[in-house]
């Protein structure tokens, strides 16, 4: 989504807000701060929805309205529904269409493609483009997932490299006070 729409019963407010974005409760992941902003609403205005924008889409199992009311009546909020944009993919009809056709989505970190044919299209396409119903979501079977990193895979191998610096540290503290004090023997035996 990237944005919420909020129906405000009260007539005449002014009020910040901010909206936090968090995953799901089972996952303990703490809210990131996503929009914040102010709302106004003057006497004799009119009434309608108040938009709280993102700046930018989010994914989010959860989010989190907080109105600052400070000593006024809290807001008398009616309805809240988060938005986002429609996506409509269009493709070019070739003569002889092969099939099954097959659209791949859900990686977060691709890039969004950048194609010519889709600078040149029209605002309003005519003929309007004919409309297909997607089948079945299936799992891509040649989708291998990145390969953790080391430290996620092997997270014991953290705890042997710092075993290892504190045993070649405590070696050299070792050698350094046997050394100071057959110095400090010399310098006694000497005096």
């Amino acid at each position: 989504m990237d944005r919420l729409l909020v129906t405000v019963a009260d007539e005449e407010f002014a009020r910040n807000w901010f909206v936090e974005a968090g995953g799901r409760a089972e996952a303990n992941e703490p809210f990131q701060r996503v929009a914040s902003g102010f709302w106004q609403r003057r006497a004799g205005e009119r009434v309608q929805d108040l938009v709280a924008a993102f700046g930018q889409e989010w994914r989010a199992a959860r989010l989190r309205l907080v109105v600052t009311d400070n000593r006024n009546q809290p807001l008398r909020l009616t309805s809240l529904k988060a938005a986002a944009p429609a996506r409509v993919v269009i493709v070019k009809r070739t003569e002889a269409p092969a099939g099954p056709w097959r659209l791949y989505f859900g990686n977060p970190k691709a890039e969004a493609p950048n194609y010519d044919f889709a600078r040149n299209l029209p605002h309003k396409l005519d003929p309007p483009p004919d409309r297909i119903l997607l089948g079945p979501r299936r799992d891509n079977p040649t989708y291998q997932p990145e390969p953790l990193p080391l430290t996620e895979r092997l997270p014991w191998l953290i705890y042997v490299v710092l075993g290892a610096a504190v045993a070649v540290l405590a070696l050299l503290i070792v050698n350094l006070a046997r050394a100071s004090i057959q110095i400090a023997d010399l310098r006694e035996g000497t005096a």
